[in-house]
This record gives C-alpha cells, structure tokens and sequence, in this order.
C-alpha cells in the first residue's frame, strides 16, 4: 500500500541541509501550517524592518523575504513523498 505525506522543514543557508521538519499525512494540514510559519518569519522580519504586509501566498512570501532580508535568510521547503506500507 502507498501513502503520500508531506515534510516541512527549514533549509540551513550555509549547509543546505533541512532542519526541524514537521511531517503530515494530509496536504492541506500540511500547508496551513507553511503558512503559519511563513507568517511567523515575515512578522520577525519584514514587520518589524520594512512594515509591509503579508502577501498571503507563502511561496511570493518567501521570494520576498530573500529580496529584502538577503541571503542569509533561511527559507522553508514543503515536498511530497511517496511512502510504501508493507503489509
């Protein structure tokens, strides 16, 4: 039997490699809680330096937070995998 879960996990900027990752056997919890954690990093970042509002999308939110807080900035990753359950 397969399954789909999805992994949320911050992306270290100096290694690459994932960090604190969430997993989620339903997509829609899942992205409720990218955003929730995009939203986060934009009100430390973007709200208190350039008071812009959220973008609502966490994706263009992201974008954002890389143009305007630079590289250094970490950025989240949420990605699908199949899973086979034996039986």
């Amino acid at each position: 039997m397969n399954i789909e879960v999805w992994v949320l996990a911050t992306v270290l900027p100096e290694t690459n490699e994932p960090a604190l990752p969430a997993v989620f056997a339903d997509e829609a919890a899942a992205r409720r809680y990218y955003d929730e954690a995009i939203r986060a990093e934009w009100d430390n970042v973007i709200g208190r330096d350039f008071e812009e509002p959220y973008p609502g999308d966490p994706d263009d939110a992201q974008r954002r937070l890389r143009l305007l807080a630079g590289g250094e900035w970490g950025s989240w990753e949420l990605s699908c995998h199949d899973l086979e359950i034996a039986s």
